[in-house]
């Protein structure tokens, strides 16, 4: 017993070196612009009906691992800033043309600014990182409905502190 206590005080000491799915999701996370589904489309053998939301979930869930969103920023501070905003006008000035009978007519292409707005704000870490809590509980079917409310009355409450935060 004593052996594995000692493993388990030394987790957090070492450095914990990604699997080659995770090197490869961290290396298409940063090439697609910060889009942690599609990377993880990309590394992962997904065998479900539900591709896209398992890979939303592998992309938070490695992006809340310490050792992989530090690698991911490592990357990301190697981007020279003048290459960043380069790319990031390009992408902010981006349009796209419409056909209105014979006549083609030239539009900005919002999604396609957004996205690159996005991308360059994700890569220098302008953003907060996402908090999450994955908490499972059995619970008997008397106390199903009261512990519905509390989760309710939770919820609500992160959702009022979030939105009276001060930027």
């Amino acid at each position: 017993m004593a052996n594995t206590n000692l493993k388990k005080q030394n987790v957090g000491t070492k450095k914990q070196k990604l699997t080659n799915k995770q090197k490869g999701f961290v290396k298409d996370y940063i090439a697609n612009g910060g889009n942690g589904t599609e990377a993880a489309l990309q590394n992962y053998k997904i065998k479900s009906k539900n591709k896209v939301d398992v890979a939303k979930s592998i992309a938070s869930e490695n992006l809340t691992k310490p050792y992989i969103a530090d690698k991911v920023k490592s990357i990301a501070e190697q981007i020279p800033d003048e290459l960043l905003v380069k790319v990031q006008i390009e992408g902010l000035s981006a349009n796209r043309s419409i056909a209105v009978g014979e006549q083609i007519i030239e539009t900005a292409d919002h999604a396609v600014r957004h996205k690159f707005l996005d991308s360059g704000l994700k890569l220098k870490g302008a953003y907060a990182p996402e908090k999450s809590l994955n908490v499972n509980v059995s619970i008997n079917p008397e106390n199903r409905e009261r512990m519905t409310e509390v989760a309710k009355e939770v919820a609500l409450k992160i959702a009022h502190e979030e939105t009276n935060k001060t930027i």
